[in-house]
């Protein structure tokens, strides 16, 4: 059957009765075990680590860091490790006239609500060379040979810095020219519908928003014609011009070489603050996350059974981005962040960001414009959700995602290290893998509907 006899999943309702079935469907039990109980992990010396046997997937080291910008000068952490890129790839036809995306239903052991929606293809390079002695994932000859393919994205993007130690993946969007077989657990959904479930919370992954973040927004303002706000948001994607690009490259450039970092691997029995005991990694003040194990079963994926550590957080999350005219533009408030896990010191990401929102509101160390997200006029808000972040390698790590809209003016000096951008700008940088991934996982919940006005701004109050 060709793409164009097979109907895709015209509505909402329709994409979350899926998700329905698939989450009792391909039910996953994950259970939390001791460190030293995983099966196939083991304890490394030299410096020490936890390790897969096959030295393939990855590896949670430990990391010294010393930084030159920003309050902290040094401090010691976990982080993980995995020095190969992976695929995160969708499959594209448009199909009765409408432009759609082939999805699959994923459900990851540090999932909160059972099956998302998922790019095409999400793989490590593990997974696809099945070092686990499991499936090759479906589809994946799509993206590994692509001259039979119109390439609409393939992009190297980073995961989060402040977690992965210089991980990448691929981010693709490719049409291919011939037909398209349908597999069970995939579903053609147009992208006007899935775009809209970036609007709900926990519905799309993290590896899909990563993707769809690549997509630039001069064609995808359909579903809200009306809005002013997306009017603002065309002339935003229209404004890139090049005294305006010089300015933001000049003080990114400066930024990158007036502010070096520097990171060394070290034991995880070496990391100050840190300690090392049968069930976990962790801190003894309890801030910030732990390294756990958990054994995983499923029958409906590529291996039934496995072990692994995930990093469990210790708070929700906030990931927040200020947008407001600036001499008539609608522009989006950056952030420079330098995390020890990116290719370079620095990079693009939203106007806040933070693991544990609640433990820095007040005091002398609350990060900047963190009170413009708190207690905020729900009038404001041009985006709110509550999102997952990798399954497959955090536990129950959960943002609350918000973009406001300020008065022209309400901001007009800024602290070192922000810098106003039009979207224009924002995605003429996309294709250098200079934004984070915290900031394009905001962007590309812009593609979704508005907010109701009778939602609260407050990131707390919200489950």
């Amino acid at each position: 059957m060709s793409p164009s006899e097979i109907p895709p999943l015209a509505s909402s309702a329709e994409v979350l009765d899926w998700l329905l079935e698939s989450t009792s469907m391909f039910q996953m039990r994950v259970r939390q075990v001791p460190l030293r109980q995983l099966r196939n992990w083991w304890f490394v010396p030299g410096p020490l680590r936890l390790s897969h046997e096959s030295g393939q997937f990855f590896s949670i080291v430990g990391i010294r860091h010393w930084a030159t910008f920003g309050s902290t000068p040094e401090w010691d952490q976990p982080m993980i490790d995995q020095p190969e890129v992976g695929i995160l790839g969708f499959l594209t036809k448009v199909i009765a006239g409408e432009r759609c995306l082939l999805v699959q239903v994923k459900i990851e052991p540090g999932n909160t609500e059972g099956a998302q929606l998922a790019p095409t293809v999400q793989a490590t390079r593990s997974n696809y060379t099945r070092v686990h002695g499991g499936r090759v994932p479906p589809y994946l000859d799509y993206f590994q040979d692509t001259s039979g393919s119109r390439v609409f994205v393939d992009q190297l993007q980073s995961e989060q810095t402040s977690r992965f130690l210089y991980k990448r993946n691929r981010n693709m969007l490719i049409e291919p020219m011939g037909e398209v077989p349908l597999l069970p657990r995939f579903k053609w959904i147009p992208w006007t519908v899935m775009t809209s479930m970036l609007g709900m919370d926990k519905t799309v992954n993290m590896d899909a928003r990563s993707v769809i973040s690549c997509v630039s927004y001069d064609h995808v303002f359909e579903a809200r014609p009306d809005s002013k706000f997306a009017q603002a948001l065309r002339g935003s994607m229209r404004d890139a011009q090049p005294s305006s690009m010089e300015r933001v490259l000049h003080w990114f450039t400066r930024l990158r070489a007036d502010f070096p970092r520097r990171s060394m691997i070290v034991g995880l029995d070496e990391l100050a603050g840190w300690s090392v005991s049968e069930d976990e990694v962790g801190r003894a003040d309890g801030r910030y996350f732990s390294v756990i194990g958990v054994e995983v079963e499923t029958e409906r994926r590529e291996v039934s059974f496995w072990s692994q550590p995930l990093i469990k957080h210790h708070g929700r999350g906030l990931n927040g981005m200020i947008t407001q005219q600036v001499d008539g533009t609608l522009r989006f408030l950056i952030r420079g962040c330098c995390y020890p896990g990116s290719m370079d010191n620095f990079q693009l990401g939203s106007t806040v960001s933070l693991s544990d929102y609640l433990s820095r509101i007040g005091g002398p160390g609350t990060p900047a414009f963190l009170e413009h997200f708190v207690d905020q006029d729900p009038k404001r808000i041009r985006h709110s959700s509550l999102q997952c972040e990798e399954g497959g390698r955090f536990l129950s790590y959960e943002n609350r995602y918000i973009v406001i809209e300020l008065d022209e003016g309400t901001i007009r000096d800024l602290p070192g290290g922000f810098v106003w951008m039009t979207l224009g700008e924002i995605y003429a940088l996309m294709p250098h893998g200079y934004m984070s991934i915290e900031a394009r996982n905001l962007l590309a919940c812009l593609h979704a509907p508005l907010p109701l006005p009778s939602e609260s701004a407050d990131p707390s109050c919200s489950s």
